[in-house]
């Protein structure tokens, strides 16, 4: 495959409204956040949450537009909201029963500091943080359930 002009072997070019366009960048940012978390040695740092955050995003988006959203719908319904995007991902069959769901409220309620970009605005504050490789593991386990 020869990615450096956007075509898959089947010729197919992708375009933003390609699920798997979605789904690549967001490995590609859980990657960055592994990378960085190892670097870091698990130490609660904002490149770390902004990059895992940022996968979950798009996972999460992908799955929508698999589902038949529209990048418009993506864009300006759900924006950055990862709470808004997960329940829609949920009304339209994600399955994430094997989960724990107090473990995934948390995970989403520390999403707010992404969706309002506390990250980049505020140096100061009070969030609850979580070991980043909590988050990486939520996004993994996303990852899983949005590949099915």
């Amino acid at each position: 495959m020869n990615s450096d002009n956007g075509i898959v072997p089947n010729g197919h070019f992708l375009n933003n409204d390609s699920p798997h366009n979605f789904s690549s960048l967001a490995d590609e940012y859980l990657e960055g956040a592994k990378i960085l978390n190892a670097q870091w040695r698990n130490a609660p740092k904002w490149a770390t949450y902004s990059n895992a955050f940022q996968s979950l995003e798009n996972f999460l988006k992908s799955y929508l537009l698999k589902k038949g959203k529209t990048v418009d719908y993506l864009k300006y319904d759900v924006g950055h909201k990862l709470q808004v995007a997960l329940l829609e991902c949920e009304k339209l069959g994600l399955v994430l029963s094997d989960g724990d769901m107090k473990f995934i409220d948390k995970m989403m309620e520390f999403s707010r500091c992404y969706t309002s970009k506390d990250f980049q605005y505020h140096g100061f504050g009070q969030w609850e943080l979580f070991a980043p490789n909590d988050l990486i593991f939520f996004v993994d386990k996303i990852r899983d359930a949005v590949a099915k």
